[in-house]
């Protein structure tokens, strides 16, 4: 945790207890039902049907050719190679399977499918007018007419947001990132909300739609918002997450994580449920740029996080593969049935998982703003799978504009996911906040 954060603890009850009062069923045999919520309704096999319904990168991880410990050492250094090159004109040209990277003139089929429009107020559509590194033909970014603190406010800030959908070979992947912005809640004038939104599973899209929609309107109908921004974006976290289960969405084998920063004047408190990040940047004395986390992913294998689940007969563990190796990141399993198989323990959504102990309660962190806090950085995941949280600051803080800086970042994600996975490239989503303070008087 960065200098001058401080983590505001969360009380838990095993969520079983909040969800249902009858035990998980442990036969294995039934087909399960998923249009039913309550627990006689719905029975998981271990084998057949439940890998139906596990997730998409389950699916991708399992896919994946096993490579040697020589063939990934000697691909590292290529990729390095690669990355290190400043007119690879290669990789500038080359364009990929959504019709993206070729040259301007091939009529720009990617840049018009590739962006979604994402904020909830009424952006300006920019047009890249530089090209940018290596990144893939021209990028767009929907700025929104956002400038915090005017007036007598000691900063004014300007933010940005950039989405590029994610891509498979043979099959067509619908961006389930989603992000927005807004200057001001109506009723707490002067309060700025930025989030992030990384959807998963079948309706993953929609669970990210869904709480972009909801979460404004319920932090800003939280009680007790002026007082404490963070029980209230707790609250608001949690009770997006009840009206969703409530709702329309099936969300039984589908969510999305989320990072959500509030900005009251000099205080800046980040809430957060699963593995999107956010990071501030400071530039000190001697012009130097120190990088603040300001979340920690939340992994199933975290000694709390894991207590929880177990507590609520959950299971904690990696995937096997054929030669009985294992593979990937910990995830979270029924105790006798490899299902949902989710690779962080707090989410918005996943009925099944909340019933083993996954949460929606998120962890907040308070931040006193000082005069040196120049970036605020939002991103998913697939920004994070191949860039360090301080390449991630050095990238954005070279940049002149948060418009600049979302381009280079996720061009430098994309072309590092298309490096590093043979073609398979997560949804990759970033929002970048630059920060002016104001001269002090003399």
């Amino acid at each position: 945790m960065g200098a001058g954060c401080s983590r505001v603890g969360s009380t838990q009850q095993p969520l079983q207890s909040i969800f249902t009062n009858a035990p998980i069923s442990e036969n294995t045999n039934p087909t399960p039902r998923v249009s039913g919520n309550t627990e006689s309704e719905t029975q998981y096999q271990e084998d057949g049907n439940a890998s139906a319904h596990k997730s998409d990168k389950i699916q991708r991880s399992e896919s994946k050719t096993k490579k040697t410990k020589k063939e990934k050492k000697e691909k590292k250094e290529k990729n390095k190679q690669r990355r290190d090159t400043p007119d690879n004109e290669e990789v500038a040209k080359k364009p990929d399977a959504e019709g993206n990277g070729g040259e301007a003139g091939d009529g720009g089929k990617g840049a018009r499918t590739r962006q979604r429009r994402l904020s909830n107020l009424k952006p300006n559509l920019v047009a890249a007018v530089e090209k940018v590194g290596q990144a893939v033909a021209k990028a767009s970014v929907y700025e929104s007419d956002l400038v915090v603190g005017g007036g007598d406010a000691p900063y004014s800030a300007r933010a940005a947001f950039l989405s590029k959908a994610g891509q498979e070979p043979g099959y067509k992947k619908t961006n389930q990132d989603n992000c927005f912005s807004s200057v001001a809640l109506p009723k707490h004038e002067g309060t700025c909300l930025l989030a992030v939104l990384d959807g998963h599973g079948p309706n993953g899209h929609l669970v990210s739609a869904f709480v972009k929609d909801l979460l404004p309107a319920a932090l800003d109908g939280a009680e007790g918002l002026e007082e404490s921004a963070a029980a209230a974006l707790q609250m608001a976290f949690l009770e997006v997450d009840t009206k969703l289960h409530q709702g329309e969405v099936d969300c039984e084998f589908s969510g999305c994580t989320a990072v959500a920063a509030v900005l009251q004047g000099m205080k800046l408190h980040v809430a957060w449920a699963g593995d999107a990040r956010a990071l501030l940047g400071r530039v000190g004395q001697g012009n130097l740029l120190e990088t603040l986390p300001l979340t920690k992913d939340h992994k199933p294998e975290e000694t709390v996080e894991k207590v929880r689940i177990t507590s609520a007969k959950g299971r904690v563990e990696r995937l096997v593969d054929e030669n009985g190796e294992r593979i990937g990141p910990y995830r979270v399993w029924l105790k006798y049935a490899w299902v949902p198989g989710l690779a962080m323990s707090r989410t918005i959504g996943d009925t099944l998982a909340k019933r083993i102990g996954v949460t929606a309660e998120p962890d907040v962190t308070i931040h006193d703003l000082k005069r040196e806090d120049k970036y605020l950085i939002l991103a998913t995941d697939g920004i994070w799978e191949f860039i360090s949280n301080e390449e991630a600051m050095s990238i954005v803080a070279a940049c002149k504009t948060p418009e600049q800086a979302c381009e280079k970042l996720v061009a430098e994600a994309h072309e590092r996911w298309m490096c590093e996975e043979d073609g398979v490239v997560d949804d990759i989503t970033c929002l970048v906040m630059f920060f002016e303070h104001k001269k002090e008087d003399s």
